[in-house]
């Protein structure tokens, strides 16, 4: 069984709004073995896709496996599951589990992909799930199927139970288990996410039909469920491009939805991919998830962990994982011209920690100039020290604070003997800029600024990757605010107001670079502008960009007339089954979610809509961005509107008002006020904030919940109250004509459990602690409360 919080909420009251990094030795598992894909010999091991658990005290990481060579994802083709006490030393169990022993599986092997173990203490088994396909060739696809099998033991002796009948062809499997012993489980991919009960008396067969998971903000795969005081959470990774997925998560207050996407847990690794699982473990929260530093290869992928932290209204902080600044800190100040430099930063001041701060292939600092506890080769010649041997797969990370939002002008000091050099600028794991060249200056110490305009920086903290694809010496960078933006509208003025309409091929004049960026040089279907190299097409009586690729953008300058929020409904289509994606920015520093959807063919179209998009009056560049193949039609601008529903959960308790219909952005106070003999208990979606103002930028229903002032004596009989003392599990019963409201469970004076809203009869829960330790158990109805304590 899963390993309970023991110490959550005293901790959330210490560590809100404290994320410093602890580092780990990341990339895990790298210092052990694997056998090639074929052939004989051994290489690193390879991992990705880690799902985390504890049973019996111990921590396990069950994880796919790619292997040497890579090629794509079908060299996946068996699951290791690593253990440790301490996150500090692991041990690898072997190889548990391959495609051999899977007889319904495609004859090929392969394909392996994101696996999730669950414990049922009913009867005491391990239950593996794996997605697998049966089809051979290209029908990999769309023959997925989720694999069952079974052990008593949690790293070793699985043997495979078939595949769960009735779940479509989907992949990346997650098995929840609720308080109650209710297990679900989850699948997707694609923008699908789906989820449904197992039957608690079989793991392995569906419990009814899978339902659509709702209000996850563009979601891709990797669906990850845990419940932390009564709320549960879903993370998932999301469409993001370029740099690779982010991992993102949402909250509800049931473990099926619907549910309120949050926000980012973890930027993009510089990895194509993302996955990820969050566990508790000796009061500890951590993320585990991969990257692809250790190789330098997307399809080579290695396991890491952090620490995760939580703030005060259970929401999630955004994973530290970049190091601390070196001789910092680095500050962006605030400048008036576009000479004037705001910040000058020294290559050689990349932040803290291998896998943090920098990545290097090579042990050591060979020449151990300037700091040598790092293995990045620093060197001194002609009193200039700068960062030179560096090779593909290499990135250093610096970390700046920004004093004001907007395009910076970077120039690097770069020095080549043959031209050769090739980097990227990422910001918080986002690519920001195509390949760059670096020129031949004539030698390796001879530096010359090499200018990388309108790199987009938001307000405070905030860290720049600069990803290396071929070797050149850097010296240093010069921050300076960008030139002004020189592009001017198409066929416009584009006036936006509630309702206006733009077309997608009306973007900008101003050329490649500046209005767009599209991987050819030409128009390749030669419609409506064939001076410019953005690709358009005329067809199903419109013209619309085409022929689109990841990485491209354009541009719209835009002179909005009423100022507000915006929903923006994007006519798009899509070809071959498959999903294509973009995202809008606005004057390259409000970024906005990917949006991704699947249309029957090129020629039949749909929409998307990107939420909440905030447009003060007068001129503004909103750029569309290509995540993946899409065809692009128009930009249809709604003024957007929002309704919040606020209610008491009893009207004889309380009442609650605050409720209405909104502009996106307005702001509305919560307020539940109870009535005589009652008091205030908490909203539905776990704040106990009363009164509390909200910003408004989706609907939402809001539920308050009370409790009486003065319960009766504990001793009453109206709920009844156990504990096993074998098992531990705690089962709860409400008297006839009554119901549990909520019910705290402590280990030691330390809340473990905090079910709220449970509105049912019958409530049971297993909590794993030492037999030394005392459980009290706190039971709320509507009007009662009773307290039971155990010592075990």
């Amino acid at each position: 069984m899963k390993k309970l919080c023991l110490f959550s909420l005293l901790m959330c009251s210490i560590l809100a709004g404290m994320a410093e990094t602890v580092p780990f030795n990341n990339p895990l598992f790298t210092n052990f073995r694997s056998p090639l894909w074929e052939g004989e010999g051994d290489t690193v091991m390879y991992t990705a896709d880690p799902s985390a658990h504890v049973f019996n005290g111990r921590l396990y990481v069950y994880a796919s496996h790619d292997m040497v060579p890579a090629n794509g994802c079908d060299h996946m083709d068996q699951y290791h599951v690593f253990s440790t006490t301490d996150l500090t030393t692991w041990t690898d169990h072997g190889l548990i589990f391959g495609s051999g022993q899977v007889e319904w599986g495609r004859s090929e092997g392969g394909f392996m992909w994101a696996p999730d173990c669950a414990y049922n203490p009913a009867d005491q088994t391990y239950y593996y799930y794996f997605p697998h396909p049966t089809g051979d060739g290209d029908e990999w696809n769309t023959t997925w199927k989720i694999g069952v099998a079974t052990s008593n033991n949690p790293a070793t002796g699985f043997t495979q139970q078939g595949y769960i009948e009735g779940l479509e062809s989907l992949i990346d499997p997650c098995v929840f288990v609720d308080d109650d012993g209710q297990p679900y489980i989850y699948h997707g991919g694609g923008g699908i996410c789906k989820g449904g009960r197992l039957k608690k008396s079989n793991w392995k067969q569906l419990d009814g039909s899978m339902t659509a998971m709702t209000g996850l903000s563009d979601f891709h795969e990797g669906t990850w469920v845990f419940k932390r005081n009564g709320v549960y959470y879903l993370m998932y990774a999301d469409n993001h491009g370029l740099d690779g997925n982010q991992l993102k998560y949402a909250m509800g207050n049931s473990p099926l939805g619907p549910w309120t996407s949050k926000g980012v847990i973890l930027y993009a690794t510089g990895c194509d991919t993302s996955h990820g699982s969050i566990v508790e473990y000796n009061g500890q929260w951590y993320l585990f998830y991969h990257s692809s530093n250790a190789s330098g290869q997307n399809n080579l992928r290695s396991v890491c962990v952090d620490k995760l932290y939580f703030n005060e209204d259970g929401t999630i902080q955004v994973v530290k994982n970049w190091g601390e600044p070196y001789n910092g800190p680095h500050t962006v100040t605030e400048v008036a011209n576009t000479t004037d430099i705001a910040l000058t930063l020294q290559a050689e001041d990349f932040n803290t920690g291998m896998h943090y701060g920098y990545w290097d292939t090579t042990t050591g600092n060979s020449t151990n100039a300037y700091r040598t506890d790092v293995n990045v080769d620093i060197k001194t010649e002609n009193s200039t020290t700068f960062v030179g041997n560096m090779e593909n797969g290499e990135w250093l990370r610096y970390t700046v604070n920004v004093a004001k939002a907007g395009l910076y002008d970077i120039d690097f000091y770069v020095a080549s003997g043959n031209g050769d050099g090739k980097f990227h600028v990422s910001v918080n794991g986002t690519q920001k800029t195509a390949e760059i060249s670096v020129p031949n200056t004539d030698g390796w110490t001879l530096f010359q600024k090499l200018t990388v305009p309108n790199i987009p920086l938001k307000e405070g903290e905030q860290y720049i990757d600069i990803r290396i694809s071929n070797g050149f010496n850097f010296d240093r960078m010069e921050f300076r605010n960008a030139q002004l933006y020189s592009g001017r509208p198409y066929n416009g003025p584009h006036d936006i107001n509630d309702g206006a309409v733009v077309e997608a091929e009306d973007f900008d004049e101003g050329g490649e670079g500046i209005a767009y960026h599209d991987n050819e040089s030409t128009n390749q279907s030669g419609a409506y502008r064939t001076d410019e190299g953005v690709d358009l097409e005329n067809s199903e009586e419109s013209i619309h960009i085409s022929w689109s690729n990841s990485g491209e953008w354009t541009k719209y300058t835009l002179n909005v007339q009423t100022a507000g929020w915006y929903d923006v409904v994007v006519r798009v289509s899509t070809g071959n089954g498959a999903p294509g994606s973009l995202s809008l920015s606005v004057d390259d520093i409000d970024e906005y979610d990917m949006v991704s959807t699947t249309t029957a063919n090129w020629q039949t179209y749909g929409t998307v809509t990107v939420k909440n998009v905030k447009l003060t009056a007068g001129t503004h560049v909103m750029t569309l961005n290509i995540g993946g193949n899409i065809n692009v039609d128009k930009f249809t601008f709604n003024a957007a509107s929002y309704t919040v529903t606020v209610a008491s959960d009893d009207n004889e308790t309380g009442t609650a008002t605050g409720g209405g219909t909104f502009d996106g952005g307005a702001q509305t106070t919560l307020r539940a006020t109870p009535q005589s003999g009652y008091e205030f208990a908490y909203w539905n979606d776990g704040s106990t904030q009363n009164p509390r103002t909200i910003t408004v930028d989706q609907s939402a229903d809001f539920v308050a919940f009370f409790e009486k002032t003065a319960y009766l004596p504990d001793d009453s009989r109206t709920v009844c109250v156990t504990c096993d003392s074998r098992s531990n599990e705690i089962s709860v019963s409400a008297g006839v004509g009554d119901l549990i409201m909520s019910a705290d469970v402590k280990v030691d004076g330390v809340l473990v459990q905090s079910a709220k809203g449970i509105k049912q009869a019958v409530w049971n829960y297993t909590v794993s602690v030492p037999v030394t330790q005392k459980i009290e158990v706190v039971v709320k109805t509507k009007d009662y409360k009773i307290v039971k304590t155990y010592w075990k």
